[in-house]
């Protein structure tokens, strides 16, 4: 198996584990107080986690040779445009985490180098499933790609035997 595909499988299992972690984490806040943003939050982190499970079985099933078709392609197909677009998402809590980091700096008139470090454990959390999205969407696209190569070169062969 090319490296390309280790770092998406360990991407996978760092997404699942941190994003889950997340979900948990805003689940807990829907029940006591249930607005649209943490809804939306749940959703997306939800999403990420069932891209990094599709993922991992698509490795799992097809790979070297069985290309993306059927009801998995149209999985596939979804989901990547879908988390494509939640990855917008990722970033805008990343963005806001830090703004209210700069804020709370200046209410409070002290630097944000002086702040306990688990103030940053929010940003730290956003920016790493930000990153694991970039590289679980990129290892897709090739995986999709290795496929269809390999499957068109084992037809190839077939044909000329």
């Amino acid at each position: 198996m090319p490296p390309v595909f280790t770092i998406l499988r360990i991407a996978c299992l760092a997404q699942i584990t941190i994003s889950g972690f997340l979900c948990v984490r805003f689940a807990i806040y829907l029940f006591p107080d249930a607005h649209a943003s943490i809804c939306v939050q749940l959703i997306s982190f939800v999403l990420a986690v069932w891209l990094a499970i599709f993922a991992m079985q698509l490795l799992q099933k097809n790979y070297p040779d069985i290309p993306v078709a059927g009801r998995q392609k149209a999985i596939f197909n979804w989901l990547f445009i879908i988390n494509f677009f939640l990855l917008s998402f990722h970033f805008a809590y990343v963005i806001s985490d830090i703004k209210g980091l700069i804020k709370l700096s200046s209410d409070l008139k002290l630097p944000i180098r002086k702040f306990p470090p688990g103030m940053f454990m929010p940003v730290m959390l956003y920016g790493t499933v930000a990153l694991l999205q970039i590289i679980i969407l990129y290892g897709l696209f090739r995986l999709r790609r290795t496929l269809y190569d390999n499957f068109c070169m084992e037809l190839s062969e077939l044909e000329h035997n």
